[in-house]
């Protein structure tokens, strides 16, 4: 959350939180950590997004025994610089296991025919049903349950958008 304008904030939770368990976490400020490691203890986790935002100062803030590498921000692009450089499974100390991996630059996975999309939505789900057709995939269907929500503000239209960007992405894959 230090990277982000409480505006930014409130526009995330506002979109996302309806829809999966949210902690706002800073290592530098030591928010949530404790509340984290609820989700984490006993269990086997990844830390997973772009390089260098601070995947591993978090770990080290929820485990500091682990003492992670962790770079500065670069004062030229504003940005954390990329730091771990391979996966490493640790163990944590109260319980559990968390694999800190390397960051990257862009994140995607096509593994499946574009009209499973809809399925990694799960906001759609309740509004599928009032779909006119069983097969609707909610892009140029008339009388779409999906679609009616978005224009009605029941599910986000940035969701939405994102929604018919992958779509297009995966489509695109799937013709090669």
């Amino acid at each position: 959350m230090d990277l982000l304008e409480k505006e930014e904030i409130d526009e995330f939770l506002k979109i996302y939180s309806p829809l999966y368990p949210i902690i706002l976490t800073s290592a530098k400020k030591n928010i949530g950590i404790e509340e984290i490691k609820t989700y984490l203890k006993n269990k086997i986790s990844t830390f997973a997004g772009m390089s260098g935002v601070g995947k591993s100062s978090l770990l080290n803030a929820i485990n500091p025994g682990l003492k992670l590498k962790v770079g500065e921000i670069s004062e030229k692009l504003q940005r954390g610089k990329h730091t771990t450089t391979y996966t490493e499974l640790l163990e944590f100390d109260f319980g559990g296991f968390v694999a800190d991996t390397p960051g990257f630059a862009a994140f995607e996975v096509y593994d499946f025919e574009p009209d499973e999309l809809q399925n990694f939505f799960v906001e759609f789900n309740e509004h599928s049903m009032y779909c006119a057709f069983n097969d609707c995939i909610h892009i140029n269907e008339p009388h779409c349950g999906v679609k009616d929500a978005v224009e009605s503000g029941d599910i986000s239209e940035i969701r939405y958008k994102n929604y018919l960007k992958i779509y297009n992405e995966v489509e695109e894959y799937q013709k090669r």
